[in-house]
């Protein structure tokens, strides 16, 4: 016997899972405008944020997320690597928050930095930010187009390959800018390129979050 979809606690989960949606999208907004206001500049990247006023935002928003991607999961006996992607997502959330890039200047040390070596925490925050990029196109290519019509399957493609494009370009920029490739730093810093692409990355996977709700309430409506 199925479940009503307009049970309490159905429609509660399908709230949450939407405004988790629209939250996100709001945080690359957040720490922009955040920015302006409290230090009168925009940040080169999302992580750069962490040696900023808005620390405290950037960290509780990546551990969040990164924890109800995880609870976010499927059943059945092919739900296994589904549900790994949400795994790897969120160690990839937590691993950015916990291991923060290099700071900016001396004395802004997080206290990851008082006992790792700067660069193994550099790697660490690196390989984080990049398994936590890719498992977002992972659930957009892989997880969302399970059960999929052909228009959303192409729909959730499209954002996939976006954040694809944009995790490579971004992954580029950084280390152009860490090891200060010539004339490609101050270009990527004036742009705050990384910012951008990152911010791209997290839209489309917000907008395909998204519709991949508004679907499963449809079909448990139908279902119903």
């Amino acid at each position: 016997m199925s479940t009503p979809a307009n049970a309490p606690f159905v429609s509660s989960y399908f709230t949450l899972r939407q405004s988790l949606g629209i939250m996100s999208m709001l945080f690359p907004l957040a720490l922009f405008f955040g920015g302006l206001v409290t230090m009168g500049e925009v940040m080169p990247s999302i992580s750069d944020y962490y040696f900023s006023p808005m620390r405290d935002l950037v960290v509780s928003a990546l551990v969040v997320f990164g924890i109800f991607l995880a609870a976010s999961r499927e059943d059945g006996p092919d739900a296994i690597q589904p549900n790994l992607i949400g795994f790897m997502a969120c160690a990839g959330a937590v691993g950015v928050a916990l291991f923060p890039n290099q700071p900016p200047t001396a004395g802004m040390q997080s206290f990851v930095h008082t006992f790792l070596d700067p660069k193994l925490c550099i790697m660490l925050h690196f390989a984080s930010a990049l398994m936590f990029l890719f498992a977002l196109a992972a659930f957009c290519l892989c997880r969302f187009t399970r059960r999929a019509d052909s228009r959303e399957r192409r729909f959730h493609q499209y954002c996939g390959k976006t954040i694809i494009a944009a995790g490579i370009v971004a992954t580029i920029a950084s280390f152009g800018r860490l090891f200060n490739w010539p004339g490609m730093a101050h270009h990527v810093e004036a742009l705050n390129l990384i910012f951008w692409l990152e911010t791209i990355g997290v839209w489309a996977f917000c907008l395909s979050w998204m519709v991949k709700g508004r679907a499963e309430m449809a079909r448990a409506a139908y279902q119903s």
